[in-house]
């Protein structure tokens, strides 16, 4: 028998011999036992073996307690929770069917609940929900797994998850789930982890006016991925993502036409946003508040109200994101300025030009070879932005702990706010800018500090120039009109608020709803400024001390300047034609008013204890000759005290003028020793003061011919070149 071994070193002749003793082996094998062959054959050929079971579920209400596979043959209404899984390893196909309740609160189409312990490893397929509480809602499970469910017009939610663990819902569509009271929602996620949707189609949502309420709503989850879903056209927001939601991720899928917003997250870490289409959402596209660790990355943002808005958030990763078409492309607001220390590139584009970001940057110059939609600087020094065009963003510019900026001739057109500055930014000067139809203010500086701004303009916004807790701002050359705002919210062409040591030079403030200028902030100084043709107030000054001088106030509907203020001085300003009153003074003591001259209906009014107000200077008392006396009281009708009162020997009104017991002017002036006229005579070129342009108007004029008795300045009897040379010394006096 030892030919049935042969030698195995024998190369080719041993594997020929072993592959010979194999097949004599079988030959041997069938031969020896035939029955064998057949028993294969007929085991081969069996048809009594049975499949898993697969049971049928013909009637409803059903509560499935067994494991198994289960099909649904049956379509129809019941007001009742349709189906109830109450244990493990249940696979359902709902062949297409469809349930539909009765809009009863607390019945469910599908409900998947483990009342002591986790369901786990149930799927669930091909079924239609409607007309119920909530259409599937899964209590306590955990490798559950949903596809091609439609569940639809439900009160509460679509679908809900509740305390679920690697939960998968696929090609799924979830629409009109909405209700009067809550809102309704499309798909919950709360106390969840591992949850991975992807391909849902989530429509039509939620109820407008109602925030809470929306597409996709997710609470205290952690690891939630959405993939390739389109969540659209809900009536609340499309996704929502509320705090102790962490890890939460959306790629591949659009949210668009959403009536309250496109994504809303807020107080939640490690949130990514990549590839996805935002677009037609009637609120803002992508709004992220008090977020860690943000990832936002190559994503699509067009025809939102807002494109992305970034608040009180950390650590923000922004690149290759498209920006188009949005009525404000990006907008981010900040409460410390470690919320503005983020990883943003140049590859973000708003309206096609570039999010420039910088930090901690030094000697850089940003110019029109740039081209950028909107600039942020953190931290850095030395840097010279000139001859731009920023528009529609948040704000055109935003200065954070910067040293020496530079901005000029800089247009911000439609912006929230033209110029942001704060977090200490200080030794700035702003000149040439110009802001227009921005959405909160021209320009807003909070705790900004020695910041020069010289000929810049504000208009058609609801505020101008918003100063809040700064110091040293020299102000000059400033145009603000067309100021909006609501009334109640105090909107003002100057709004400095308790910042002290300003100083506001040659500014022209009109056409406010509410004031020129309002400030509660010491030392104050306004000069050679007009606040005309304001809706309520030229100026309100509620805190002391303050001086304006050489001033006009003039056609503003209730009060010139009112002063709740002590220790201020109102030196040789004009006070002429305000509806209701020139000065009013609300308990205000100590306070210099002299020099002035008043030509309105009612010139002074004054409220409450206003004492020890002085209203004139003598010669003997004043070192300052060039001013004496005290104010010209008249009206718009040139027929007042100071008009009609005898003057003394050294031209004053013989008789003083009573406000009340403790306000009296003792050397009211007269006219013509007052050398006040009406200036509106005058103002030929209509910005409200008397300047040199109005001089070289008025000579053009009498040059032409052009010579009515109101231009008879010297009161001579006649009109010539001598009334020129008066008009042009009374302005370089005053």
């Amino acid at each position: 028998m030892d030919y049935f071994f042969p030698s195995f070193s024998s190369g080719k002749k041993s594997v020929l011999s072993l592959i010979f003793l194999t097949a004599t082996f079988l030959i041997i094998l069938l031969f020896s036992y035939p029955c064998l062959a057949d028993d294969i054959n007929n085991l081969i050929n069996r048809t009594d073996v049975k499949s898993p079971d697969i049971y049928e579920i013909s009637s409803l209400p059903k509560e499935i307690n067994a494991p198994g596979s289960y099909v649904l043959n049956i379509s129809g209404n019941i007001s009742d929770t349709a189906i109830k899984v109450t244990c493990s390893d249940v696979v359902i196909n709902g062949n297409g069917n469809y349930l539909s309740g009765s809009l009863v609160p607390g019945t469910y189409g599908f409900l998947i609940e483990g009342e002591k312990r986790y369901i786990s490893n149930v799927s669930i397929k091909n079924i239609t929900l409607k007309n119920y509480d909530i259409g599937f809602l899964c209590d306590s499970g955990t490798n559950i797994r949903i596809s091609d469910i439609r569940s639809e017009s439900n009160l509460r939610e679509g679908v809900k998850l509740d305390n679920c663990s690697f939960f998968s819902a696929v090609n799924c569509e979830i629409t009109s789930n909405q209700n009067n009271i809550s809102g309704g929602s499309g798909f919950v996620i709360s106390d969840c982890s591992k949850t991975n949707l992807d391909r849902l189609n989530i429509q039509g949502n939620g109820i407008s006016g109602k925030s809470n309420s929306g597409g996709v709503i997710i609470r205290n989850s952690s690891s939630v991925s959405i993939n390739s879903c389109i969540i659209s056209k809900n009536p609340g927001t499309g996704v929502i993502i509320d705090s102790g939601a962490d890890n939460i991720t959306l790629t591949n899928g659009e949210i668009s036409y959403n009536q309250y917003g496109g994504i809303i997250s807020t107080y939640n870490t490690d949130f990514s946003l990549i590839n996805t289409i935002i677009q037609n959402n009637k609120g803002t596209g992508i709004e992220l508040s008090h977020l860690i660790n943000p990832v936002i990355k190559k994503n699509k943002i067009y025809y939102n109200s807002i494109g992305m808005s970034v608040s009180d958030s950390k650590n923000l990763v922004l690149s290759e994101n498209i920006m188009n078409s949005n009525k404000i492309g990006f907008d981010m607001l900040a409460s410390e300025i470690s919320y503005y220390i983020h990883q943003i590139d140049n590859t973000n584009t708003i309206n096609g030009r570039k999010l420039l970001y910088f930090n901690s940057q030094n000697e850089i110059s940003i110019g029109d070879s740039d081209n950028p939609s909107m600039i942020i600087l953190v931290n850095c020094k030395n840097i010279r932005v000139s001859d731009l065009v920023l528009s529609k963003n948040g704000a055109g510019i935003i200065l954070a702990g910067s040293k020496n900026i530079i901005l000029t001739n800089v247009a911000m057109m439609e912006d929230g706010i033209g110029v942001i500055s704060g977090f200490n930014t200080s030794e700035c000067s702003f000149s040439n800018l110009h802001a227009e139809k921005s959405l909160i203010s021209g320009y807003y500086l909070t705790d900004s500090h020695n910041i020069k701004i010289n000929s810049i303009y504000a208009q058609d916004s609801p505020s101008g120039l918003y100063l809040k807790h700064s110091s040293d701002i020299k102000i000059s050359n400033i145009t603000i009109s067309g100021i909006y705002g609501n009334v109640n919210r105090l909107p003002s062409g100057l709004t400095i608020s308790e910042s002290p040591d300003v100083t506001v030079s040659h500014a022209s403030v009109s056409g406010c709803n509410y004031a020129g200028l309002v400030s509660d902030s010491e030392n104050l100084s306004i000069d050679n400024s007009s606040f005309s043709n304001n809706g309520i107030i030229g100026c309100i000054l509620l805190k002391g001390q303050a001086e304006i001088k050489l001033s006009l106030f003039s056609g503003n509907q209730e009060s010139g300047l009112i002063l709740k203020t002590n220790k201020t001085k109102i030196i040789s300003n004009t006070f002429y034609n305000n509806a209701k009153r020139g000065i009013g003074l609300i308990s205000s003591g100590n306070n210099y008013i002299i020099d002035n001259s008043f030509q309105n209906q009612v010139n002074c009014e004054l409220s409450g204890l206003n004492n020890n107000n002085k209203w004139n200077l003598s010669n003997k008392s004043n070192p300052d000759k060039s001013i004496n006396g005290g104010n010209y009281w008249s009206n718009v009708n040139g027929t007042g005290f100071s008009d009609r009162c005898n003057p003394d020997k050294e031209g004053f009104c013989d008789k003083p003028y009573f406000l009340d017991t403790y306000n009296i002017d003792y050397l009211p002036l007269t006219k013509s020793d007052s050398n006040y006229y009406d200036i509106f005579t005058f103002d030929f070129n209509r910005n409200s003061r008397l300047d040199l342009q109005d001089v070289v108007l008025f000579m053009k004029n009498i040059s032409s011919g052009n010579r009515p008795v109101s231009y008879d300045i010297s009161k001579d009897g006649e009109t010539n070149l001598k009334d020129v040379v008066d008009l042009f010394n009374l302005i370089t006096k005053k």
